[in-house]
């Protein structure tokens, strides 16, 4: 059986080389992945520059699912001007 540190390995270089993965990891794997990303997470209400924005936008254009966190909460919010409501 393998061992935590060497599936994590073989899925990130997966995942680094395909962009996709080829093998499924087990659920408390993923939850504890799921759960560091969004610790480290920009947070809503966090004051960006122009140059963050840019950067996270570019980084989101290349996810599959750009507009959810990892637990399917919504990464995104939408700007409205109330002038034109």
């Amino acid at each position: 059986m393998k061992h935590a540190k060497e599936i994590l390995e073989e899925y990130t270089a997966t995942l680094m080389t395909t962009r996709k993965s080829a093998i499924v990891l087990p659920k408390v794997m993923h939850d504890v992945l799921s759960s560091q990303a969004c610790r480290g997470a920009i947070k809503f209400g966090s004051v960006l520059g122009v140059q963050e924005c840019k950067k996270i936008l570019e980084g989101l254009a290349t996810c599959s699912l750009p507009f959810q966190c990892a637990h399917g909460r919504p990464s995104v919010a939408p700007v409205v001007d109330l002038r034109y409501l």
